[in-house]
């Protein structure tokens, strides 16, 4: 399928590339607790505000949105929710979260920013996302692998 072009400004598209360059795996990524027993990110750059919310360990699930600020108030304008689980469970959840960080901090500055590149190798894991259709409304999945023989 071809991919289609956003209808979502290129500053906000660039935006959520930046934002995503300081959010879940970054050392400066502020988490805070919320009442709910969620983990939550927020980065911000007038007029934007990103928000990444998630909970749970193996399976974990979460959203991510991006709102504008319009006056006093900020309006959303985009989301995103994921879900996940550790189908083979051969290393340590806590490294399998390190190695998701470093990946979510390269997201794909062309085509869909939504979590990391289309494809990403290091040391022993491989990271592939496949995804279909616009900023507006995509489907997208991603897996990361680890090498055998390492």
């Amino acid at each position: 399928m071809a991919e289609q072009m956003s209808k979502l400004s290129q500053e906000f598209i660039d935006f959520l590339v930046e934002a995503k360059k300081h959010g879940y795996g970054t050392p400066d990524a502020q988490q805070r607790a919320t009442d709910s027993g969620a983990r939550e990110i927020a980065y911000s750059r007038d007029p934007f505000l990103y928000i990444d919310n998630f909970v749970g360990g193996n399976p974990y699930g979460g959203y991510e949105h991006v709102a504008i600020k319009t006056g006093y108030v900020f309006v959303p304008v985009w989301t995103m929710s994921y879900y996940e689980t550790y189908k083979e469970p051969k290393t340590s959840d806590n490294e399998l979260t390190q190695v998701l960080g470093q990946v979510l901090t390269q997201p794909a500055e062309t085509g869909l920013p939504i979590r990391g590149p289309q494809h990403w190798e290091q040391d022993q894991y491989e990271y592939v996302l496949s995804s279909e259709g616009t900023l507006e409304k995509f489907e997208a999945e991603e897996w990361i692998a680890g090498h055998v023989g390492h």
